[in-house]
């Protein structure tokens, strides 16, 4: 049987590759070869083409499979969590370097929880350093996806950022149709170029599941799913994660699940409280996150998504960890010119299985090792699980059931107050008179809790009616109103629901 002769150890040597080239690196490169190869691209030195770059974001796509939700089984490797890079190769090249990853790159894995694009100044390299590791070495670098991986394609079919003031040259496709419509680089940044970076990033994984012996960790860029305010718990209606991932499933309010997941933050404040409620970003409470976690057996969740002067932040009694991983503007020893944030310190999460610890670890641009700030225990973390999932019992318990007033008809009044029935502060107070018409809609209504995108619903003061003028169903108290319905409407403690849960009530 004739031989198949190995490529050259040479492969490492070349400084620009071709399709061709990769691929025989793809055949050659093992853990000898590594150390340097990883060094250089990581000191930005080695160059691929176009061919081969979308060769490469293809090649990841197809490995992934389409998956949503990677899940990572016990193994002997040191696993690191980082944050937000946002095209910020300083840090990133810090982090790979102080973590020893080019040099051992074996026996660890790296979890990227998003956002590797946009704000920051090095928006390609960053980009294609992850692409060629994940292409090259996919069992020891995760991907996931974070909301500036998100894009929408406007009129003319060009492929844009979705972020607001995205005509700045700061966000990604700005930039690379820019490049595009140069002379100089238009031959590189084709359309197909173009369009091969958004079916990259279409295709990340959501979701990256630890399931270990001694913990359940969610990794994600955001936070949880909106919840459900119209269930006794929040995530009834989902029997598995898998669930809010199915033919585009929309939430409550009309909004793609599937990215909640990447815009949602945690709110930490009070248990009941809710704040900013836009239709893409949004916060959960403590209640929301023990329901999510109780639901789907998660211990602790690992995200980003929001800067932190410190690099990290904690939530929830520990039980949420958000980390992020680029700055340095200004802080002094940190000088880093290539992020867009000044005052904070980047930092990544150390999950230490051997010793049973989440380590929060501070990179300083300095040389030596990281600076570990601060350590939780995986029997801390459980122990608090199962105290927050009997306390949300009792929660669950007391507001099951719903005071209904004695209602009367509409005489003489002069004051709509609407409530948030789980904010339980009043939010808006309109002044009527008995023949008013009220007009409710999602304009006006937006500051609450889950209002949904389509609710539209009149009050009709003089015929003592409540009317739903939009194309959802809308549920005042018991009864359900299609589109155009109505029903007699009296004073009282009111409930309408859509998405949200308001109490209207007039007062004399």
């Amino acid at each position: 049987m004739e031989q198949l002769s190995l490529p050259s150890p040479s492969i490492i040597e070349i400084e620009k590759f071709t399709k061709e080239n990769i691929k025989k690196l793809e055949q050659f490169f093992d853990k000898n070869s590594s150390a340097t190869f990883i060094q250089k691209m990581i000191d930005d030195v080695v160059k691929f083409d176009t061919d081969a770059m979308i060769y490469m974001m293809q090649v990841c796509s197809q490995k992934r499979a389409n998956q949503n939700i990677i899940t990572l089984k016990e193994d002997a490797k040191e696993y690191f969590v980082v944050g937000d890079i946002h095209a910020d190769s300083v840090s990133l090249n810090k982090i790979l370097n102080k973590t020893e990853f080019y040099d051992n790159y074996e026996d660890k894995r790296v979890v990227f929880l998003g956002d590797y694009i946009d704000r920051g100044k090095n928006r390609l390299s960053v980009i294609n350093l992850l692409i060629t590791l994940e292409f090259l070495i996919p069992d020891n670098i995760t991907i996931l996806k974070g909301n500036h991986e998100l894009f929408l394609k406007d009129e003319d079919d060009k492929i844009q950022s979705i972020m607001q003031g995205r005509e700045s040259l700061s966000y990604f496709f700005t930039f690379l149709n820019m490049l595009s419509s140069n002379p100089q680089y238009k031959n590189i940044f084709t359309s197909e170029f173009i369009e091969a970076y958004a079916e990259y990033f279409e295709k990340l994984p959501i979701l990256a599941l630890l399931d270990f012996k001694d913990i359940k960790i969610m990794a994600v860029h955001g936070g949880i799913p909106r919840a459900d305010l119209l269930t006794n718990d929040y995530y009834d209606n989902f029997n598995s994660l898998d669930d809010f991932f199915v033919d585009d499933k929309k939430d409550n309010i009309g909004m793609s699940l599937k990215n909640n997941f990447l815009w949602s933050d945690p709110y930490d404040e009070n248990e009941i409280g809710f704040r900013n409620t836009s239709l893409t970003r949004f916060q959960f409470n403590k209640n929301q996150f023990v329901s999510f976690c109780k639901k789907f057996n998660i211990d602790i969740i690992l995200r980003a998504h929001e800067s932190q002067d410190d690099g990290y932040k904690t939530y929830f009694d520990n039980r949420l960890i958000s980390v992020f991983s680029t700055g340095g503007q200004d802080v002094e020893g940190n000088i880093n010119q290539n992020s867009h944030y000044n005052s904070v310190t980047p930092n990544i999460l150390k999950v230490d299985f051997k010793n049973k610890v989440i380590e929060s670890y501070e990179i300083l641009f300095s040389d030596g090792y990281m600076i570990c700030e601060e350590k939780f225990n995986f029997k801390d973390i459980i122990k608090q699980k199962n105290i927050d999932e009997q306390k949300y019992i009792s929660y669950l318990s007391i507001n099951s059931n719903h005071i209904i007033h004695e209602k009367k008809k509409i005489e003489n009044y002069k004051l709509l107050k609407i409530t948030d029935k789980y904010n339980r502060y009043v939010m808006l107070s309109l002044t009527i008179t008995q023949d008013n018409i009220i007009n409710l809609n999602y304009s006006l209504l937006k500051d609450f809790y889950g209002i949904h995108h389509k609710f539209d619903i009149s009050i009709d003061c003089k015929e003592n009616k409540i009317i739903n003028n939009s194309d959802i169903s809308i549920y005042a108290d018991r009864f359900e109103l299609s589109s155009s319905d109505s029903i007699p409407y009296s004073d009282g403690s009111y409930i309408v629901k859509s998405g949200g849960c308001l109490n209207f009530e007039l007062v004399g």
